[in-house]
């Protein structure tokens, strides 16, 4: 049953990889279509603003990284980011709903201008040791990837939150002692 779900899931993601490479040669460009409309058309809970420019990413994740705990999404205009977008809109909501007194913040981030290594990302304390971690490859593939930060240094990255539960990021939260008030 687990296996039959993997692959199922993994032919779910070639299938939206592959509309969506075949939408992007037909000059349709759906998800630059929905990063173009403002964000409270798409998500009620969430605060974003398309980032034109490396200095403006740059600021974005200096501010994540100075709160004492948060958790980043990873958003970028070239992939299909909806259902990863309500995904993190339904975890910050719950999340607040059953810790209202936690200091956790959560930022959603357009990363699109810094696509080419994720340097913001890359350079904070703690990636490297994850990439290591993960054999070296990279963390980030334009998933809508959700990264954990506590006062700037990254402690876990999801890099597939499409195929995990709200309550599984909850325990995640949970399991790496984040979020004031979660026991």
């Amino acid at each position: 049953m687990v296996k039959e779900t993997t692959i199922f899931r993994t032919m779910c993601f070639l299938v939206s990889a592959a509309i969506s490479i075949l939408l992007g040669s037909v000059g349709c460009d759906v998800t630059s279509e929905l990063h173009d409309k403002p964000m409270e058309n798409v998500y009620s809970g969430i605060d974003f603003n398309p980032l034109k420019s490396e200095q403006g990413v740059q600021k974005a994740v200096d501010i994540a990284a100075a709160c004492q705990e948060c958790v980043v999404f990873v958003h970028v205009s070239w992939a299909p980011m909806l259902s990863q977008g309500k995904r993190f809109e339904k975890f910050q909501l719950d999340f607040k709903n059953q810790y209202p007194d936690s200091s956790m913040q959560f930022h959603y981030i357009d990363f699109t201008p810094v696509t080419e290594g994720y340097v913001p990302l890359r350079s904070l304390p703690g990636w490297k040791e994850l990439e290591a971690n993960n054999n070296g490859s990279s963390l980030i593939h334009g998933y809508g990837e959700f990264v954990w930060l506590r006062k700037g240094r990254v402690l876990y990255v999801e890099r597939r939150p499409d195929f995990i539960s709200v309550a599984d990021l909850m325990a995640k939260t949970k399991t790496l002692g984040m979020g004031s008030g979660v026991e």
